[in-house]
């Protein structure tokens, strides 16, 4: 994984920074012209842990302790930066992660994504959200 994060000489914060600094910059820039509609950014879901993955079409890299940290420092940036902007910020990890913070396999479409039949905690929460706002 280090190889990756450290290729253009830029550490994991920095890289996580820059991209959630960009995410968020461009969806203030949009609601304003917009007309100020209400934005919600949908935090990232638990990384998958599935060690027999493979597929150059979609690499996977560093141990899924490591997937599992960027993960929270990625939420964790995104989740200040909404509030600096006064962007929803949906967070629905708690309800898909296990313990150790991997995505729980029986909730996943088995690849990377929460199962149609499993989304209802996160609609709740966004209703919850909008009827709040």
């Amino acid at each position: 994984m280090k190889e990756v994060y450290y290729k253009n000489n830029r550490t994991t914060d920095e890289i996580i920074t820059k991209l959630a600094n960009d995410y968020v910059s461009n969806i203030a820039e949009a609601r304003k012209a917009l007309n100020n509609l209400i934005m919600i950014v949908f935090g990232s879901i638990p990384p998958l842990n599935n060690p027999g993955y493979v597929s150059d079409e979609f690499p996977v890299f560093g141990t899924i302790e490591e997937r599992i940290s960027v993960n929270r420092q990625l939420n964790l940036k995104l989740k200040e930066l909404c509030l600096e902007n006064d962007i929803l910020f949906l967070d629905v990890a708690k309800h898909y992660e296990t313990n150790e913070g991997d995505f729980q396999w029986e909730l996943s479409d088995q690849f990377c994504h929460i199962s149609s039949y499993f989304q209802e905690p996160g609609i709740e929460m966004l209703y919850t959200m909008l009827a709040e706002k």
